[in-house]
Order: structure tokens, then sequence, then C-alpha cells
């Protein structure tokens, strides 16, 4: 096989079929990636209202559903009318910030003391009997005290890269911190003094989870998902980027030597929606897309690629909970709006074009 062949874009061939369901109260408009041929048992051949046929890269982005359904002076009838109202877009969860650098550490005989809970183990139960005697302090002790675990571990792993700049990278840098960390006092100025004395024994898969326990805190006590900025923050990301990095080269060199699409498969790709400008008319386009590395909220990528096909957005990027394993088969998008009236009445608001 020639290079020139090795580095051809895979090509996904197949079809979008839009289906119509609906119920007293409902409708649901479903959006079908049929990629094998062999998806029709999946719908009532009574329901669909539209279909096309749709290629493009395995990797993607691919378009997978376009089509004019209005023009530009009708911009803001169509956003309120035609698509707001999708019951089943998705929705990022509200997450409560809190940043610790620059806080004062706590004394270190209460920072010790609750790391005595541990007993030496980083077991899931231990972590989580340390995290709930600190959520009996109040919040300022926590997050001091968090700050004070991520003032440890830098200083810690400041000792460990003088010795070796590479001595170990995400995630086992992260379980090197908080096994050291969970022996305590006297462990940790040992293996400070000379990183040599830490003992591979000590690691386990839940280790790092001592560099959190702050955190755990403050999610039982605050009855939330809460993300906290410490001083140990960069170092993580640091660390989580160059991690991802070294799995996008690899992945990447993979695609190259190889052929075969099913290596792609388990891969997240998401599915997004949203109104397009172009030329004068409005556009109605889903695409699906891979997730980006560090992206966090899926809709930051999807912006990106629904743009790529022309046009800009003119109305908010819309998703669904949950990702794809791949670009196959299978519904990939839904539109749920609550409505009481007809088939036709429906068609006419929200398939057929408005000019």
């Amino acid at each position: 096989m020639s290079d020139a062949e090795l580095q051809s874009p895979r090509q996904f061939r197949g079809r979008m079929v839009r289906t119509l369901t609906t119920t007293a109260r409902t409708a649901t408009e479903t959006f079908w990636l049929d990629g094998l041929g062999e998806a029709e048992s999946w719908w009532s051949p009574a329901s669909v209202i539209a279909e096309r046929d749709v290629s493009g890269p395995a990797e993607g982005p691919i378009l997978l559903w376009d089509e004019v359904v209005g023009n530009e002076p009708h911009v803001t009838a169509l956003l309120d009318g035609y698509f707001a109202g999708n019951l089943a877009a998705w929705c990022p969860p509200t997450q409560t910030e809190r940043d610790t650098t620059g806080l004062k550490p706590v004394d270190d005989d209460e920072f010790w003391g609750v790391i005595e809970i541990l007993g030496g183990k980083t077991w899931e139960k231990t972590i989580d009997a340390a995290a709930r005697s600190l959520a009996t302090r109040d919040e300022e002790f926590v997050l001091r005290w968090q700050e004070t675990t991520a003032l440890k571990a830098v200083a810690l792993d400041e000792q460990f890269r003088k010795v070796d700049e590479d001595h170990a990278g995400f995630p086992t840098a992260l379980a090197v911190l908080g096994a050291t960390i969970a022996r305590g006092p006297e462990t940790y100025e040992s293996v400070r003094a000379d990183p040599d004395t830490f003992d591979a024994k000590w690691l386990n898969d839940a280790a790092s989870g001592v560099l959190f326990v702050g955190s755990l805190a403050l999610r039982r006590k605050l009855g939330e998902d809460v993300h906290v900025t410490t001083s140990f923050t960069p170092l993580h990301m640091r660390l989580l980027r160059a991690w991802e990095a070294e799995i996008d080269e690899r992945e990447a060199e993979s695609r190259r030597l190889s052929p075969d699409p099913e290596s792609l498969r388990w891969k997240t790709f998401h599915a997004g929606r949203a109104l397009i400008r172009e030329g004068g008319d409005v556009r109605l386009r889903i695409v699906i897309a891979e997730d980006l590395p560090g992206a966090g909220d899926h809709r930051n990528g999807l912006r990106e690629a629904l743009e790529s096909f022309g046009g800009s957005l003119c109305s908010p990027v819309e998703t669904q909970e949950g990702g794809l394993s791949g670009i196959g088969s299978g519904p990939v998008f839904e539109v749920k709006r609550r409505f009481t009236g007809t088939r036709d009445e429906y068609l006419g608001r929200f398939v057929r074009p408005r000019h």
C-alpha cells in the first residue's frame, strides 16, 4: 500500500432518516443515521417525513442534515417559533466554583489529623471517611485544608522532578503524591528529602483521591459538585494535557497506518443542531463531530463543526446528553416538543420551510 493510500481519508456513506411520532401531548422528531443499510426496523415507514444521503470522513465532522427553512428577515420568528422548545436538548449542569489559591494553609496538626483517618490506606472507603470527617468543619476551613494539600503536593512533586524531570506522567504522578501524603508526616518528609525512599507498593488505583479529599468534603457539605482551583491545579492540568497529547499522537499514527474505520468506533462523537445564516437563507443544520480534547462542554467543538460547512450560527447549539461511540447506525438527534395539534399542523409549523 502506498503512502498516498495510507493517508487518503476514509469515507463514511449512509443516509439520514427523519421521523415524526406523536402522543396526545408531545411530538418527537428523531434523526436516524443508517450506515449499514439495516436500520429500517427501527422506525415505522409511516413515521418517515424526509431522508437524505450523507457521506464524509470517518473521523468526522459529517454534515447530517442541511436544509433551507426560511430567509434572513425571518430569523427572529424562526428562533422563537421553529427552533426553540426542544425538551430533549442537553443543558450543561451548573457547577459551583471555588478558588483556594492564596488562602492561608491550616496548621500541620489540623492537616495531618484528617490524613490520619486514612490509617495509611488509600482505599475508597478510607478516603470517603476522611472526607466525611472534614465535611463537619466550616467551608472556609475545608478550602484552606484543600489548599494545604495542594501546596504539599506541589512541594513533593518539585523534589521528585529534581531527581528525574520525567519521573511520572498522568495519572501515575497523582497517585505517587497521594500515596505519599496518605502515609503521614514522617513518610512525607522522608520522601520529600529523598524521593528514592518512595515505595511503589504504596500505589493503588485510588491513591490520587487523597489529593481531592477537600473537594469530596465540599460535595458532601454543599450537596453539589464543586470545581476547586488550587495551587496544584496548574500542575494537574499540565500533566493531563501532556497525557492527552501522547494519546492523540498514538491515535493519529494508528489512523495513518490502519485503513479500517472500525478502529475509530470507540471514540466519542456528538451530534449538534443549529440554525445557520448563509447567503440570505436560514438553514437547519445537524452535524456529527468527534469531541475535542479538553473541550469540556462538547458544544464548543460542535460550533466549529457546524460553521465548517459554510455560513455562521444564528442560534444556540443544541446537543443531547451522552455521546455516540462512533459513526455508524442509530438515532443521533431528537427534537421533542409539547404539542397537541395534528400531524399536518406540526409539519406546517416545524418542518416545512418558511418564506
